[in-house]
């Protein structure tokens, strides 16, 4: 349902005044000097159908993910608080959750400002579905509208976003942590917590195909490539915010997952060592049994498992999760490459 009132909201309104009875511009043939049809406008189809439907179900839903996560924690026995502490925390973040709210708002707000005063100078010199002969049309300004609403959106997702990420260390900070090396998600108990990294690498990925359309349309349609300014201001953006949305909810729990492990490790260790100064006190016996042979196995074992424990967000899965975020629309930007070496019609 929110991603049918998104698409309402925005993508309906924009189709709808683009629309050639309303506009009496073609939403498909491109005609000197209109270049840029609405529909070879894949950048901002893509944005409207995906890019921020996306991004506002994150945000949105954010809060209950995070109590999901939390609760499973607690249940599992992985993250132990006192009431006492849990009292505390929920009563201080109640009342700074309200003011990152406000303050999210209101920078949001001053965002979309900038964003539609931007647009506003790189559209009007366009010929396109936004603005022709130094004018903006109705669709362009639908448009204006639409961007607000998306820099709006972002900007409250990508600051609660780093909110979370020092609740989840002020969590940290007052409980004590517990992992299970044999836990069945892998991840010693932690996984309902991975999960608010993973969810993040949506925004990522959809993020950065939405900036590779963008590029494709403004080297392809537009004037002397004339996003390109734009296009770069976003591609910093993105490469700043983009790892803190993902490896930010799993900075937290590094040193205590480290601790773990290591204790864990040391603990294997230390009964290693007691039972292997046994066995080379009957060496010479040859008194040694099949228990014995057993239990080394077994301790081997439980070792492979202590030592396979993930360590965030160095661990070998978690920047895999990473690189492939991030590789997605680097990887999709071959194709219209390729298309061109191998003269293949590409839009």
């Amino acid at each position: 349902m929110l991603y049918i009132i998104a698409v309402a909201v925005t993508f309906l309104p924009l189709v709808i005044v683009a629309c050639p009875w309303f506009s009496r511009l073609s939403m498909t043939t491109p005609s000197p000097p209109f270049t840029l049809p609405f529909f070879y406008d894949v950048s901002t189809i893509f944005m409207y159908l995906v890019t921020f439907p996306s991004i506002l179900l994150l945000a949105v839903s954010d809060q209950q993910v995070l109590s999901y996560s939390l609760r499973r924690t607690q249940v599992d026995g992985t993250v132990n608080i006192s009431e006492a502490d849990g009292t505390v925390l929920a009563k201080r973040w109640r009342r700074g959750f309200r003011i990152i709210n406000l303050t999210a708002q209101t920078l949001g707000v001053a965002a979309g400002v900038a964003v539609v005063y931007a647009g506003f100078r790189l559209d009007i010199s366009e010929n396109s579905w936004a603005a022709s002969g130094g004018h903006m049309s109705v669709a362009g300004y639908i448009r204006f509208y639409c961007d607000f609403l998306f820099s709006v959106v972002a900007a409250v997702y990508v600051i609660r976003t780093g909110a979370i990420i020092v609740l989840l260390s002020d969590i940290v900070a007052h409980a004590e942590l517990d992992m299970l090396p044999l836990h069945p998600d892998n991840a010693g108990g932690l996984e309902p917590i991975g999960r608010l990294g993973l969810r993040n690498q949506y925004a990522i990925t959809v993020s950065g195909l939405n900036l590779l359309l963008a590029c494709f349309v403004s080297y392809r349609y537009t004037v002397d490539n004339a996003w390109s300014g734009y296009i770069t201001a976003a591609a910093i953006t993105y490469s700043i915010i983009g790892p803190l949305v993902f490896v930010g909810p799993l900075l937290p729990f590094r040193e205590s997952m480290l601790n773990n492990k290591t204790k864990l490790m040391d603990g294997l260790a230390l009964r290693m060592r007691v039972h292997l100064d046994d066995l080379r006190s009957r060496f010479q016996s040859g008194t040694i049994s099949a228990e014995d042979e057993q239990l080394i196995e077994r301790l081997r074992k439980i070792s492979s498992v202590v030592y396979d424990m993930p360590v965030w967000p160095f661990d070998a899965n978690t920047l895999r999760k990473f690189i492939a975020a991030y590789s997605i629309p680097f990887l999709t930007s071959i194709i219209p490459l390729a298309a061109k070496v191998f003269d293949i019609p590409f839009l």
